[in-house]
């Protein structure tokens, strides 16, 4: 398949992901819940990325700060002049920005002076080391997160283990398997609605 039909394969997932996503959220009974969505390096390269979000946005009628959207650190590996653009274009929507996987790609501590975001989350490659009494890098995310002002999130929590030596460190907020796997919607919602019931 050629380079170019593949990028187009790619944006036309994502955005497709994107648009879904804003307006599964958008039906949800509690309006206070946020939704997060994984975005490529080619999305965000792509001229019409902040339109998309725009559109999916205006069409599913979600509020800009219900969404979040999901980088990994290494996308700034690529073109920093044009992505910075385009995160300051989307925070001045409103819109959260959270850098994934932290810690395990290319990263500088200028670059994340330079940019707006508002969570780091850590990978799940740090959070298994933990049982094994290493957490240096999780406590010197935290005190770079607490510096710039930002929240964290712990990924790949399996273990209630894990989950109070994390909360016990300051950690924001926990994800993983320990709560919940993948689920579509229908059983979300129910998942939900059985916690807070």
């Amino acid at each position: 398949m050629p380079l170019a039909e593949k990028t187009g394969i790619i944006h036309d997932i994502g955005n497709w992901v994107l648009h879904r996503a804003c307006i599964d959220t958008a039906q949800w009974p509690d309006d206070t819940l946020a939704v997060s969505v994984n975005v490529s390096v080619l999305q965000m390269l792509s001229d019409s990325f902040i339109r998309q979000v725009d559109q999916a946005i205006n069409s599913s009628g979600l509020a800009p700060y219900r969404l979040h959207l999901e980088v990994t650190e290494s996308i700034f590996a690529d073109d920093m002049a044009i992505l910075t653009d385009r995160i300051t274009a989307l925070k001045a929507r409103h819109i959260n920005i959270a850098i994934d996987d932290f810690g395990t790609g290319f990263s500088s501590l200028s670059l994340l002076q330079a940019l707006d975001f508002d969570l780091l989350k850590i990978d799940r490659a740090f959070i298994q080391q933990i049982t094994n009494g290493s957490d240096t890098i999780v406590r010197a995310t935290l005190l770079m997160a607490k510096e710039f002002g930002c929240r964290t999130v712990a990924e790949g929590i399996e273990t209630s283990q894990q989950a109070e030596v994390l909360t016990a460190m300051g950690v924001d907020c926990l994800q993983g398997y320990l709560f919940a796997k993948p689920l579509e919607k229908k059983a979300l919602l129910k998942w939900y609605t059985d916690r807070i019931g």
